[in-house]
This record gives structure tokens, sequence and C-alpha cells, in this order.
């Protein structure tokens, strides 16, 4: 596995400004994830770092590495972990704004693809030479998920459009620094920061 500060100076020098602002995962940033995600799967064996922290410096969204100990393919980089913010994105999911996103996209198709693209290039980037090898020589079709989708595995050459979640774009949103929807998805949010340390 590539160690956090060799990954964030790797895809700062490859001009991925991004992982400026991530920050090491510490014990007690586990324990509070844990204790924040409990009634959500998730395997925090992907984890990698922190992408964003809100202004408690709880984490917000963090890096997942885009396989694992099995060299099983993860193609989410970002994974949304605020208990708020979930909560938020899920209730504007119920009121269809998704719709707003996916209309966005049509409008915005080349801003978009671009995007896909450069996801998908921060996440080859974080898989190291002998995992890349491991991959290729033992699931070709696995490692072609990785390499030719998107923002969170979305199949963007066949759906350039799909949006897939709220909650995946916004952790893209805040793990990236950017989004070409950062203006409705800001909008839509409000506040990114809860009130009282959720």
């Amino acid at each position: 596995m590539i160690a956090f500060e060799e990954t964030k100076l790797f895809l700062k020098t490859a001009g991925f400004s991004c992982a400026e602002t991530w920050s090491a995962l510490t014990e007690e940033d586990l324990s509070v994830l844990r204790q924040n995600t409990y009634s959500r799967k998730f395997d925090f064996t992907y984890t990698l770092c922190v992408a964003k922290r809100c202004k408690f410096g709880v984490p917000q969204v963090v890096v997942c590495r885009p396989y694992g100990k099995d060299c099983r393919p993860f193609p989410t980089l970002f994974w949304l972990v605020c208990p708020y913010l979930d909560r938020v994105c899920g209730k504007l999911e119920s009121e269809q704004n998704i719709t707003l996103l996916e209309s966005l996209f049509r409008k915005n198709s080349d801003a978009i693809l671009a995007f896909h693209k450069k996801y998908q290039d921060i996440r080859l980037a974080l898989i190291d030479d002998n995992v890349r090898e491991k991959i290729i020589t033992t699931n070709l079709a696995m490692w072609k998920s990785l390499k030719e989708t998107g923002i969170g595995g979305i199949s963007w050459k066949k759906f350039p459009y799909s949006a897939k979640c709220l909650h995946l774009q916004t952790a893209t949103l805040l793990g990236m620094n950017e989004h070409p929807a950062q203006d409705l998805i800001s909008e839509l949010i409000g506040d990114f920061n809860c009130p009282d340390n959720y």
C-alpha cells in the first residue's frame, strides 16, 4: 500500500491539487467514523486518508483506495462519512433533486465528461504498481472496471448524465474541491457544517 504522505506528494506533483487539503487518518478519526457510520455498511480497510473535515475537525469525507486487501476494485474514491450531510443528502434525494443534477449534467456535458476523466485519473494514480500488475494478471475485468468508469463507478461513456446519488456527488465535490455542479450542490446543501457537532 502507498503511504499517505507519498500519495499526497505524488498526486500534487502529477497536478492533482485536491490532495493538498487531505489529511492523515488518526485513531481518533477511526473511532468517530465507526460510531458515525455504524448503521451503514463500510469497510474501513479501504480508507486512505481524510479528504475533508468539518469546522469541528471531524471527517466529513474520506479518500478510499481503489482496491481492497484482496485486490477487488472499489471505484468510489470519496466516501461521505458525516451523518449530518448523509441525512441532508438523503432528504434532498427523497425530494427528487437528483433530476436537477442530471439536467445540469446534460447542459454541461463537456465539463462533466472531463470531470469523470479527472476522477478516473486520480483513482488510477492511487494504485501502486504491484497491485496494478496483480489486478491485471488475475482479473482483467476488474482492471477494466477501475480504468473505464468515472465517479463512483459510473459508466460515463454509456451513461454520461448519470449522477447516481447526491451523497456521491457531494463527497466528490468536497474531496476534489471542485465540481462542474458545485453551485447547484452548494445551493441544495446549504451549510456543509452541522450546527452542533452532530
